[in-house]
């Protein structure tokens, strides 16, 4: 490309600059954030539920893409490891929940379904049925009989959007494009 002047030159910097700042700041609403707000594990009969609260932000493509038929699968997965002294922890269990979030256009209603129970429910907007998501996540459960009682345990959780289970067409974009990437930080805590 050449310029005419000086002034040309600088202008065409700045305005590139711009927009690369532009774009690594991104716009609000434009990428999704997922965080795990909390988690507590309880022993109840024998068995260890696990509780987390979420906060899932969905970007401004998903909750397009939803809009347009796109089903949008949510996963939890928790990994549950003995640490070791001398050697790399000892993996346990490795547990996943998984949620669908889809929008009928007919009815316009947001369905979310417990893919591990195939429970639904029915929302009337988006936003009650993120909250849904954020506060009722009920993880599977870990049996204590596979956790020795004498021992201290670690959980590992994260919350994050299945992209290998969009439509084909939008995989691409997914595995590319940051308003697609929407996973939180593994989050530690101790199962004792």
């Amino acid at each position: 490309m050449k310029f005419t002047s000086q002034k040309n030159h600088e202008l065409f910097v700045r305005g590139i600059l711009g927009v690369l700042i532009f774009l690594c700041l991104g716009a609000p609403g434009w990428s999704a954030e997922f965080k795990i707000e909390s988690v507590e594990s309880e022993l109840r009969d024998g068995v260890y539920h696990i509780d987390a609260r979420f906060d899932l932000n969905l970007s401004r493509v998903m909750r397009s893409a939803l809009l347009n038929g796109v089903t949008l699968i949510i996963g939890a997965q928790v990994e549950l490891k003995r640490p070791r002294r001398y050697w790399v922890n000892e993996d346990i269990a490795t547990l996943e929940q998984r949620y669908s979030l889809s929008y009928h256009l007919l009815s316009r209603h947001y369905l979310v379904t417990d893919l591990n129970t195939e429970i639904q429910r029915n929302f009337h907007s988006l936003d009650t049925a993120v909250d849904f998501l954020n506060s009722a996540a009920e993880l599977p459960s870990v049996d204590a009989d596979l956790l020795n009682p004498e021992l201290a345990y670690l959980a590992y959780i994260r919350v994050y959007l299945v992209r290998s289970e969009l439509p084909l067409a939008l995989r691409v974009k997914a595995y590319s494009l940051r308003q697609w990437k929407a996973s939180s930080p593994w989050l530690l805590w101790q199962i004792q």
